[in-house]
């Protein structure tokens, strides 16, 4: 992991928030940071409270906010394209990587190709007699 310093962080990774200097964790509660930080506040309200500088009401800001439609990041099922994936080979690695890509991917289909029947006959069965879905 690397540590960006920062306006706020030292090298270390410690976080450094000036408006509460006050304050010392083995010797306060979080009852103590609480009172800390309101006092702060009132002497200095946070940026969503503070009226901008070309006189917007920060309302009209939490409404248009409000309003935005987010999207989740999915694909309509018209746009999506079928994801396909191919296993060459068998054994008890080719078995492992079947069963790890179908708990772990999405996949619309998974092809599964055993070279040599007879070392994975056991495996290829059991995909068989389960009937797992979207495995050809």
């Amino acid at each position: 992991m690397v540590i960006r310093e920062g306006k706020h962080v030292n090298a270390k990774g410690r976080i450094y928030l000036p408006g509460l200097h006050n304050w010392d964790y083995p010797k306060s509660s979080v009852v103590g940071l609480l009172n800390e930080m309101i006092s702060k506040f009132e002497e200095e309200p946070p940026l969503s409270s503070k009226i901008t500088e070309d006189n917007k009401d920060p309302h009209q800001l939490l409404a248009f906010v409000s309003n935005l439609q987010i999207s989740d990041g999915r694909v309509k099922p018209e746009e999506q394209q079928t994801l396909k994936v191919s296993v060459i080979g068998g054994g008890d690695l080719g078995m492992a990587c079947v069963m790890s890509i179908l708990s772990k991917c999405n996949v619309d289909k998974l092809v599964f190709i055993d070279v040599a029947e007879s070392s994975t006959k056991g495996g290829s069965t059991d995909l068989e007699i389960f009937s797992v879905p979207k495995v050809e």
